[in-house]
Formats: structure tokens, sequence, C-alpha cells
């Protein structure tokens, strides 16, 4: 996903397409700006500490992140715009489903407090999110 946002604290939510989900990390980043215009970022050696949880019964537009301010949705498409516009879907589907918004009142609180941000363009699939701070969020 190249997303700057995926870094130590964050918890991301991925989708488990396959079984036994074949999770796989990498292409670590000492540094990349937003959008990841020229090929790479800062790419750097490290190593990963992770605790992975599988979440049943539960229907979430993924992939998310959660920081410790901030709620983001993420999107991939060949169209950037399209990227854009389901990463605003996804964020509307996550207020409604999770927190008891109507579609008009989590689309009207994405205009007025979420930015759009676009996390790489290097790759055929560009990646978009959308963040709303969790200060909007009672719970």
């Amino acid at each position: 996903m190249d997303c700057k946002e995926v870094k130590e604290r964050a918890t991301i939510l991925l989708p488990v397409n396959v079984s036994g989900g074949l999770l796989a990390l990498g292409d670590l980043h000492g540094a990349m700006a937003g959008g990841e215009i020229c090929v790479s970022g800062l790419e750097v050696a490290g190593k990963v500490t992770v605790t992975v949880d599988i979440i049943k019964n539960k229907t979430l537009p993924l992939p998310m992140i959660f920081s410790d301010t901030h709620i983001m949705t993420l999107a991939s498409h060949e169209d950037l715009d399209k990227a854009v516009d389901m990463a605003v879907i996804n964020m509307v589907s996550y207020l409604y489903a999770e927190h008891g918004f109507q579609k008009d009142e989590a689309t009207m609180l994405i205009s007025l407090a979420c930015d759009v941000r676009i996390c790489q363009v290097v790759d055929p699939k560009k990646t978009a999110r959308v963040e709303l701070c969790k200060k909007y969020i009672k719970n």
C-alpha cells in the first residue's frame, strides 16, 4: 500500500481473501513523501513486530488504519479519482455500520472534517486514503 501512516503503533485492518491469510510484510521506508512520486521511498532494512488477530463475523470496508488520532480508509485503483471515490465510500460505510451515522450524515461529516491524501502514485494501482480525526466520533 505504501502508506506512510502504516507505522509504529498503528492498527491496520486487512481483508483476508484466501484460506490461511498469506500475510507478507516488506518494503520498509526510512522516509517517504506522501504520494511516493518517483519509484521508491528511502528503502531500509529493519525488523517489524506485529500482532495478528482475526476479526470474524464483521463486515468492514477494508483496508483501514487506526492511529492514536485518526481513522483512515484506503483504496487502490488504476484511476486515482476512482481510488478517492472508493476510499470515501469506505469511510461512509464504516461510519454507518460502526457508529450509527445515516449515510447523508456520514457524507456531510466527511465533507466537513476529513482529509483526502494520496498514498502512492508510482504503482499501476494508485492508493488514496480518507482520514477522519477521532475527536468527531463519540465511541
